[in-house]
């Protein structure tokens, strides 16, 4: 071997050995964010009258800062909320936010003190660094590496939002945990996790924009469940164009017109995935929430350009609900939620008549939209039946002609 290739390969040693030191400090620096940031949480079912044992369920959360505790819960409005701190010291969560879609859930502590981890502004790409700690009780948590294999996975089974695909070791506690990024910023939080034997062995995580949806969400003294809300465009999409599909109208005032779409133009590509489809453009953005921006590539005649949608919010697709405030004598206020939609836990008198009676029209609203697109399919059937006995016609008449 020459002195010029020994010397190649030295400074290659000596890169790959800064590169490794430097991956094993960003590792520790992460750990110790995140063991000064996770908590325990146990989710604890109300006494039955016979005397039966409450039920418990352990799992991970992560401070916000501020005595706000981020986790993902599907305990029912009546559980209680107890929580281990870093220091092993104990408090009580009281739920403030509670979203039905993703199922995370903030828990407000009197220890405002605890140090929180920072949000992240945006998902970095797949094959990207990332650490998780699940919750070990008074001991320290559990801290994992592994990469984020990809975003907006559906989990079948599962009414959930799109979620983040990762390839990361996990434990029972894990549940709930934070996903961070090599800076020790906050990217998800663990909803699905598989154990070894059991599942495929990747672990889901409800991404970014939810746990910001639900910190933006919270207001101290109120006490609100979130619900699924449908995302508006501001356009209407028809038919296909030439490499997509064509804008037919568009919303005065809408995101839309905010980003200079206009009538003509063509939808290229949503997100950077080309469309061929309406539901193509459908499929992805309904994956988002009301406040999401959303990539558009749109050609106007002859000048193809990509521009960001602000999505607007459309009805929820449940009932809007209430939100419950604290008053100064410390007793709980109903009133209407006019911001995401609530409705108040199970501790708050709630109208089950009202509540049925709203259920009922939702049904019938879907109902009538059923019926109009079984009308609409009626039509075009009937369309294609004509212009299926017209073409027999032809044919006929050029056979007729043949003959003779």
């Amino acid at each position: 071997m020459t002195i010029a290739r020994l010397s190649c390969v030295l400074l290659l040693l000596l890169a790959w050995g800064a590169d490794r030191a430097r991956a094993e400090e960003d590792g520790v620096a992460v750990a110790k964010k995140l063991a000064a940031a996770t908590v325990t949480v146990r989710a604890i079912s109300p006494e039955s009258e016979g005397g039966k044992p409450a039920e418990v369920t352990v799992f991970s959360g992560v401070s916000l800062g501020g005595g706000l505790i981020v986790t993902y819960s599907t305990a029912p409005d009546s559980w209680s909320y107890r929580l281990t701190l870093p220091d092993g010291s104990q408090a009580d969560g009281l739920m403030s936010v509670k979203d039905l879609y993703s199922s995370l859930v903030i828990l407000e502590i009197r220890q405002t003190d605890l140090p929180g981890l920072t949000l992240a502004e945006e998902l970095p790409d797949a094959g990207s660094t990332l650490y998780t700690a699940a919750a070990a009780g008074i001991e320290k948590p559990v801290v994992s590496r592994g990469i984020l294999g990809a975003v907006d996975r559906k989990f079948g089974g599962r009414e959930l939002p799109p979620l983040l695909q990762c390839d990361v070791r996990t434990t029972e506690t894990s549940p709930g945990a934070a996903m961070v990024d090599r800076e020790g910023r906050l990217l998800g939080i663990i909803a699905i996790n598989s154990l070894p034997g059991h599942g495929d062995g990747w672990t889901y995580a409800v991404p970014l924009r939810h746990i910001k949806r639900v910190r933006e969400a919270y207001t101290k003294g109120e006490v609100k469940t979130l619900r699924q809300q449908r995302p508006v465009l501001g356009l209407t999409l028809a038919g296909t164009a030439k490499d997509g599909v064509e804008v037919e109208a568009v919303t005065a005032g809408g995101p839309g017109e905010k980003a200079g779409v206009r009538k003509g133009d063509q939808v290229l590509a949503v997100q950077g995935q080309k469309v061929r489809s309406v539901y193509h453009v459908v499929g992805e953005v309904i994956k988002h929430q009301p406040g999401d921006k959303v990539e558009f590539t749109i050609q106007q005649g002859d000048v193809v350009k990509n521009v960001t949608l602000t999505l607007a919010r459309g009805e929820p697709q449940r009932p809007a609900g209430l939100v419950a405030k604290l008053n100064e004598r410390g007793a709980y206020e109903i009133s209407p939620y006019r911001a995401e939609g609530a409705t108040p836990p199970s501790r708050i008198p709630r109208d089950p008549v009202g509540m049925l009676q709203e259920e009922v029209k939702r049904v019938y609203g879907l109902l009538e939209i059923l019926k109009k697109a079984n009308e609409r399919l009626t039509g075009e059937v009937e369309k294609m039946r004509s212009e299926n006995a017209a073409l027999k016609r032809e044919v006929a008449e050029l056979k007729q002609g043949e003959r003779k």
